[in-house]
């Protein structure tokens, strides 16, 4: 399963109290387009425009796809550490980043 997949079926996955496992897709765009402009005005960070956002950890971090010219080249699910700027896979693919974060064996 792919983002786009996901999205087609539903727009968003939540959780109990209202905790968002995967963004809506207003959710989506909004938090990208603040995050891809967050550079401007942090230097000392590498910009994330390479990236695509759908979730939080809600401690600051971000998980998304890489992107390559506007596509997502591949599978792999990043975590973005909003206190060190470090960008780490920490799922090989959806499937396994979902499974993973309700399981509690992805946590940041």
């Amino acid at each position: 399963m792919v983002l786009a997949e996901l999205y087609s079926e539903t727009n968003g996955v939540y959780g109990d109290y209202g905790v968002s496992y995967i963004w809506s897709t207003q959710q989506l765009i909004k938090e990208n387009m603040f995050f891809r402009t967050l550079h401007e005005y942090r230097d000392s960070m590498m910009p994330l425009h390479n990236f695509l956002f759908f979730s939080d950890a809600g401690n600051g971090d971000l998980f998304g796809y890489s992107l390559l010219n506007g596509r997502v080249p591949g599978d792999n699910i990043y975590v973005w550490n909003h206190e060190d700027d470090s960008r780490i896979v920490i799922a090989s693919s959806l499937e396994e980043f979902i499974e993973g974060w309700f399981t509690g064996r992805i946590f940041v």
